[in-house]
C-alpha cells in the first residue's frame, strides 16, 4: 500500500503512538515484575494424628498483639534512649521478662513494602503481596486470599480502621470475624497516640466483661470454643514515630505504655479462661507479640533502613517452648543484638524468622487448616531452636507432622500454578526439580510426599523433618520460577518496543530537521496488498492467537502491538529515507573521525553521569560545578565575562549554592530557623524582581541598591501572604511540639493562605505584562507553599533554584546577543547554490507549525525566529538538567524518605493518605512552574519560536548513527530511551523497600521525562501568554537584541 512520508496525519499518528507507548510501557513493569501470587483451588491441609494415638493441638486459642511500627532494638536494648534524662534501662520490662524467663524471642524479618497492609497480610495470611498491592489502600479493602483468621473458629479483632476491616471482610462465614474499630478521626497525629492503644484495651475489657455477665450467650460461647484468635492492633507507636520520631521521649513512653497493655491483656485473658483451663492445670492460651514493620531514625518506614525490616517477635504460653541457652560455637546472636540486648537475653538463643512464618506458627499452635496461600515455614523445623515446645515425649513427632503438612500446603500451591501454566502455555517447561512423574500420571512432588508418609509410618521423625524442609525449599523455588515464567518473554516484547520507538523517532527527526524539504522521500501509491502488510498481519494474528491461548492479560496485547506498529512504520519509511540519504549526502559536511569519537565519548559520559546520578546524588552537584564554573571558563566568548561581571559572578554563585542541596542528606529535622531563612530568601528575591520590573518599565539599568524598597499592588499582597504563612507556621509548629494539637484557627489560616497565594495572580492582574513581572508573580505565588510545607531547607532550595533559572535566561540572552553581533544573521535567505543538505537543514527555521498553516494577508511584521545553532543544543541539555534537578534538589523523590509528614500535619492533622500525598506531590511539582515559565521566556529571549528548544532536545542525534548528521548534537531522546531500558532491566522485586521503590521510581521518571518536558513547555507557553520582553515594553527592542541591562 502506498504512503507519503511527509503526510501530516501520518506524523500525527506516529506521535500519538509514541506518546501512548510511554504510558503503556510504564505499566509493563508491574506485569513483568510484580504480579499477584494469589491462586485459588488448593485443597485444605491440616495436621492429622493416627486414630489410635490422637494428640491435642498445642493451644486452644492464640492472642496476636501487633505493635505497629515498633523497632526491635528499642524494645530489646538495654538503655535504648540514652539521650533522654531519667530514661529507664529497659522500656519494656514485662516483655523482656517473658523473653528471658518463660518464652521464645527473636527477630521477625519483614519484606517489602514495609507498610501496614502488606505487613499484616504476611503475619496473618502467611504470604507476601506484590509491591503494587500497597496501592490498594488502607481502608476497608477485603483480603482476597486465605488467612489464619479465616481458618479459626472465630476471631475477635480490635484496632485501627485501616487494618482490622481488611480481615473482617471476605471471610467465610461472614460472621467469623467480630471487629471493633475506632473512628478514623481519632488518628490525629497532633494528639497523644497512646489513647488509641488504650481504646483497644478498653474494648477488649468490655468484650470479656459482657461475656462474663451473660454466660451461655452467643458471645460467651464464641469466646470459649477452641481455635479462637484474639487480635489486638496497637497503632500508637506508628503514629507517635511519624510525629516525633523513634528516639523521642514520646516514642519511649509509648513503648512503656504498650508493655503495660500486654501485661494487662495476659492477666485479663488468663482470668477469663481460668475455669476452662482448670482441668488441664495450665493455661491453654498462646501469645504472640510482634510488629508489622519497624521505623527508621527519621520517623519513616520503607526507606531501606534495616530497622524498618527488623521487628521483635516474642511468643509464650501454651505450646511454646521456654528459654534455651545460646550455644557458644554457633551463637544465634550477631553484632545487632550482642551486647546491645544485654544479659540475660544475650545468653539465650535468639530465634529469627521470616514474617510469613508467624502465620505458620499460629496455624501450628491452633491445629487448624493451613492458610491456602501461605508460604510461611514453621520455625525450628530443622535448624532450631524454633518456637514450638518439644519437651514432651511426642514433641519431635508433632514437629515432623507439622512439617509434612507445611510442605503439603506449599506444594499444593505449586501444583495449582503448574497446572494453570501447563494447560495454557505453548511448549511449557516445568520446574526441573519438580517434574511430573510417569509422563504426567503423577503430579509434581508425588514421590516426595510418599517418602514423607513412609518416614512418618516408620517413626523416623528427624529424617521426616529434614525431608519436609527440603521439599519446602525446592517448592518455594518452584513458586518463584512460575512467578517469573512470563518475565523473559515480556522483557523481549518491551525491549523491542523501546528499540522500535527509538528508531521510528529517529526517522521522524531525520525527516523533520535534517532531510532537505525538496528531497522529502515519497513513494508512489501501489494498489493491492504488499509483502509488508502480509508480514504485519501474520505477526499480529499469530501473537494475538498465542496470547489468547495462554489467556494472557489484555495488557500483553498492547505491549506487543507497539513494536509491531513501530517496525512496520520503520520498514515502510526507512527504505525511502535511505534512498534520499544515499543520494543527497554531502560528504563535505561529514564529521571527522576525531569529531565522531569526541561526540561519542561525550554522549556516553553524559548518559552514564545522568544514570549514576539517580543513585549518587552528589553527581548533580558535580554537574552544577561544571555548568557554573567550567562552562564559563571554557566556552564563554573572550571578553564576555569582563563585560558582564556581576551577571557572571551571580551565575557562578547561584549554581554553586544550588549544588549544595543535592548533596545534603535526605534525613532532615524540623527547623524553624531554616524555614525562616528560606522565607527571607523568597522575600528578598521577590523584592529584587519587583525592582527589575520597575527598571524595565523606566528603561534604566537594574541596581542592587534598589532592592530594598516598599512594594505596591499585587506584589505587596503576595509578600504579605508569605509573611502570614511564616507566622502561621511558627505558631502551628510550636503548638504541635507542645502537644497542644493543631488549633482550628491555624489550620483554617494555613488553607486560606495556601489557596489565596495560588489564585492571587489570576485575581490581581499585574499592571506590567513583561515576562519578568509574570515570572515574579508565579515565584511569589508558591512562596507560601514552601513555608507552610517546609521542614528544613526546601524554601532555600526554591529560592536558589528559581534564581539560577532566571540568571540562566539572562546569560543565554547575553550570549545570544554577543554571537548575533559577532556573526552573520542566521535568518538568511536560502542559498541559490547547493551547499549540502545538512547545512541547508541547519539554516531552516523551526517554525514548522506556522509554515503549515494557511497564510493570512497581514502587514509585514518583524520576524523573531532564526535557524538552529550549536548553542541551542547546549540550551536543550541545560533544560534537561534542570528538569531532573528539580526532582532531586529539595527532595529525593526516588526515596520515600523525603516524604516527611511533619509539615503536612500543619494542614491535615488527621490521617488521610490521599490528601497528604496530594500536598506532598504539589510541593514537588511547584518548582516546575518556575522552570516552565523560564523556558518559555528563554525561547523568546534567544529568538526561537515556541517549542523550538524542546524540538532540539527531541531531535538531537540518535546514537552514533545520527551523529554523522550534525556536529553539534547530543541525543536527549536516545539517552532517555536507553536510560528507560536500563532501568527497566534494573527493576527489582526483592531487597529492601528503598531498593525496590528506587528501581521503580527511576524507571518511571526516565520514561516520563520527555512527556513531562513537553508538558513543561506547554504549561510555560500558557502561563506566559500575553507577556512581552523587557525591551519591547520599554520600546528599545531591535528585533533579535533581547538582552537587558543588569550591571
Amino acid at each position: 500500500m502506498g504512503y507519503q512520508v511527509n503526510d501530516t496525519s501520518a506524523r500525527t499518528s506516529n506521535g500519538w503512538w509514541l506518546s501512548t507507548s510511554v504510558i503503556v510501557y510504564i505499566y509493563s513493569v508491574f506485569d513483568c515484575y510484580f504480579t499477584s501470587p494469589v491462586v485459588h483451588g488448593m485443597r485444605q491441609q491440616r495436621v492429622f494424628w493416627p486414630r489410635n494415638a490422637p494428640k491435642k493441638a498445642p493451644a486452644k486459642r492464640v492472642v496476636l498483639i501487633v505493635g505497629d511500627g515498633l523497632r526491635a532494638d528499642l524494645l530489646f536494648n538495654i538503655n535504648p534512649f540514652p539521650n533522654i534524662p531519667d530514661s529507664p534501662l529497659s522500656v519494656a520490662p514485662f516483655l523482656r521478662s517473658i523473653a528471658s524467663e518463660r518464652g521464645a524471642f527473636g527477630i521477625s524479618h519483614t519484606r517489602v513494602p514495609t507498610e501496614s497492609r502488606p505487613g499484616h497480610v504476611a503475619l496473618i495470611g502467611g504470604m507476601y503481596e506484590d509491591v503494587s498491592a500497597v496501592t490498594k489502600g488502607w481502608k476497608t479493602n477485603p483480603v482476597d486470599f486465605d488467612s489464619v483468621f479465616n481458618k479459626s473458629t472465630h476471631t475477635f479483632a480490635y484496632g485501627s480502621p485501616d487494618i482490622v476491616p481488611m480481615f473482617a471482610r471476605g471471610v467465610s462465614p461472614e460472621d467469623k470475624v467480630s471487629s471493633w474499630c475506632y473512628d478514623e478521626g481519632e488518628e490525629d497525629f497532633t494528639k497523644d497516640a497512646k489513647e488509641l492503644d488504650t481504646w483497644v484495651l478498653a474494648r477488649l475489657k468490655e468484650t470479656l466483661y459482657n461475656a462474663t455477665q451473660h454466660p451461655g450467650s452467643t458471645l460467651d460461647r464464641s469466646l470459649r470454643q477452641e481455635g479462637v484468635v484474639i487480635f489486638l492492633h496497637l497503632l500508637g507507636l506508628d503514629t507517635t514515630g511519624h510525629s516525633y520520631r523513634p528516639f523521642s521521649k514520646e516514642y519511649m513512653q509509648n513503648i512503656i505504655h504498650v508493655d503495660g497493655i500486654v501485661q494487662e491483656v495476659e492477666k485479663l485473658i488468663d482470668d477469663f479462661y481460668s475455669h476452662d483451663d482448670a482441668p488441664e492445670n495450665e493455661s491453654r492460651t498462646a501469645y504472640v507479640f510482634t510488629a508489622d514493620h519497624g521505623m527508621s531514625a527519621i520517623g519513616n518506614h520503607g526507606d531501606g533502613d534495616p530497622d524498618n525490616t527488623r521487628t521483635p517477635l516474642i511468643a509464650w504460653g501454651s505450646g511454646v517452648r521456654g528459654p534455651v541457652p545460646d550455644s557458644s560455637p554457633n551463637s544465634t546472636h550477631d553484632a545487632y543484638s550482642k551486647p546491645a540486648w544485654g544479659q540475660p537475653l544475650t545468653d539465650l538463643a535468639r530465634a529469627d524468622v521470616q514474617q510469613a512464618d508467624v502465620a505458620a506458627l499460629m496455624s501450628a499452635l491452633l491445629g487448624v487448616d493451613w492458610p491456602m496461600n501461605s508460604v510461611g515455614v514453621v520455625p525450628g523445623l530443622v535448624n532450631g531452636p524454633g518456637y514450638l515446645s518439644e519437651s514432651d515425649k511426642r514433641g519431635s513427632e508433632q514437629m515432623a507432622r507439622i512439617g509434612v503438612v507445611n510442605a503439603r500446603a506449599i506444594l499444593e500451591q505449586y501444583r495449582v500454578k503448574h497446572a494453570i501454566k501447563a494447560k495454557h502455555h505453548l511448549r511449557y517447561k516445568s520446574f526441573p526439580p519438580l517434574e511430573p512423574y510417569a509422563n504426567g500420571a503423577l503430579p509434581p512432588g508425588a514421590l516426595e510426599l510418599r517418602e514423607l508418609e513412609r518416614l512418618l509410618a516408620a517413626h523416623d521423625w528427624q529424617t521426616a523433618r529434614q525431608q519436609a524442609q527440603h521439599l519446602i525449599d525446592i517448592t518455594l523455588e518452584g513458586l518463584g520460577y512460575l512467578q517469573r515464567y512470563d518475565r523473559y518473554v515480556l522483557r523481549f516484547i518491551v525491549t523491542a518496543g523501546y528499540i522500535g520507538w527509538m528508531l521510528l523517532s529517529a526517522l521522524h527527526v531525520l525527516h523533520t530537521h535534517v532531510v532537505p524539504q525538496n528531497s522529502a522521500p515519497k513513494t508512489a501509491h501501489v494498489p493491492g496488498v504488499s509483502a509488508l502488510d502480509i508480514l504485519t498481519w501474520t505477526t499480529t494474528l499469530s501473537t494475538a492467537g498465542v496470547f489468547a491461548y495462554q489467556r494472557s492479560p489484555w495488557t500483553y496485547y498492547l505491549y506487543a502491538g507497539f513494536p509491531i506498529y513501530f517496525f512496520r512504520s520503520i520498514l515502510r519509511e526507512g527504505s525511502a529515507m535511505y534512498d534520499v540519504l544515499a543520494e543527497e549526502m554531502d560528504w563535505g559536511t561529514f564529521p571527522t573521525p576525531e569529531e565522531l569519537l569526541a561526540w561519542g565519548i561525550g554522549s556516553f559520559a553524559t548518559l552514564e553521569c545522568m544514570t549514576l546520578a539517580y543513585t549518587h546524588r552528589e553527581l548533580w552537584t558535580v554537574l552544577f560545578v561544571i555548568v557554573g564554573v567550567v562552562w564559563p571558563i571554557l566556552s564563554w566568548p573572550k571578553g564576555f565575562y569582563s563585560q558582564n561581571k556581576r551577571l557572571g559572578l551571580g551565575w557562578t554563585m547561584s549554581c554553586l549554592v544550588s549544588g549544595i542541596f543535592t548533596v545534603l542528606s535526605v534525613e532532615k529535622t524540623e527547623s524553624l530557623g531554616l524555614i525562616s531563612v528560606g522565607t527571607g530568601a523568597i522575600l528578598t528575591l521577590g523584592l529584587a524582581g519587583d525592582s527589575m520590573v520597575k527598571a524595565e518599565l523606566s528603561g534604566r539599568p537594574f541596581s542592587l541598591s534598589s532592592v530594598i524598597h516598599r512594594p505596591k499592588g499585587s506584589v505587596q499582597a503576595q509578600m504579605a501572604l508569605i509573611v502570614a504563612a511564616l507566622v502561621t507556621t511558627i505558631s502551628s509548629v510550636r503548638s504541635l511540639q507542645n502537644k497542644e494539637g493543631l488549633p482550628v484557627l491555624n489550620q483554617s489560616a494555613g488553607w486560606i493562605i495556601l489557596v489565596l497565594s495560588v489564585v492571587l495572580p489570576a485575581l490581581l492582574a499585574s499592571s506590567v505584562s513583561s515576562s519578568t513581572s509574570k515570572m515574579q508573580q508565579y515565584f511569589l505565588a508558591f512562596g507560601p507553599l514552601f513555608v507552610l510545607l517546609s521542614i528544613s531547607t526546601e524554601g532555600l532550595f526554591y529560592a536558589s533554584f528559581s534564581l539560577t533559572l532566571f540568571l540562566w535566561v539572562e546569560v543565554e540572552a547575553r550570549l545570544h546577543q554577543t554571537l548575533q553581533k559577532a556573526g552573520p544573521n542566521p535568518v538568511a535567505p536560502k542559498p541559490a547554490k547547493n551547499i549540502g543538505w545538512r547545512a541547508e537543514a541547519l539554516s531552516r527555521t523551526l517554525s514548522d507549525d506556522e509554515s503549515e498553516r494557511p497564510k493570512a494577508t497581514k502587514p509585514p511584521v518583524r520576524r523573531l525566529s532564526r535557524g538552529l545553532t550549536g548553542a541551542d543544543v547546549r540550551r536543550a541539555l541545560f533544560f534537561l538538567f534542570f528538569v531532573q534537578v528539580a526532582f532531586f534538589g529539595a527532595a529525593n523523590v526516588a526515596s520515600v524518605s523525603s516524604f516527611y509528614l511533619e509539615p503536612v500535619y500543619r494542614l491535615i492533622p488527621v490521617f488521610n493518605p490521599f490528601f497528604m500525598a496530594s500536598l506532598l506531590i504539589f510541593k514537588i511539582v511547584a518548582p516546575y512552574v518556575m522552570l516552565s515559565t523560564t523556558f518559555a521566556t528563554l525561547n523568546k529571549r534567544v529568538a526561537l519560536p515556541s517549542f523550538a528548544l524542546f524540538k532540539v532536545a527531541l531531535g538531537l542525534t540518535d546514537g552514533t548513527r545520527l551523529m554523522m548528521c550534525s556536529e553539534e548534537s547530543a541525543d536527549e531522546f536516545y539517552m532517555h530511551t536507553v536510560m528507560s531500558l536500563t532501568f527497566f532491566y534494573l527493576v527489582r522485586d526483592t531487597g529492601s523497600w528503598l531498593e525496590i521503590g528506587q528501581s521503580i521510581s527511576f524507571y518511571i521518571i526516565t520514561s516520563l521525562l520527555l512527556v513531562w518536558s513537553a508538558g513543561i513547555c506547554a504549561a510555560g507557553d500558557w502561563l506566559m501568554k500575553g507577556s512581552v520582553l523587557g525591551d519591547e515594553l520599554s520600546g528599545t527592542g531591535d528585533g533579535l537584541d533581547t538582552s537587558r541591562k543588569i550591571d
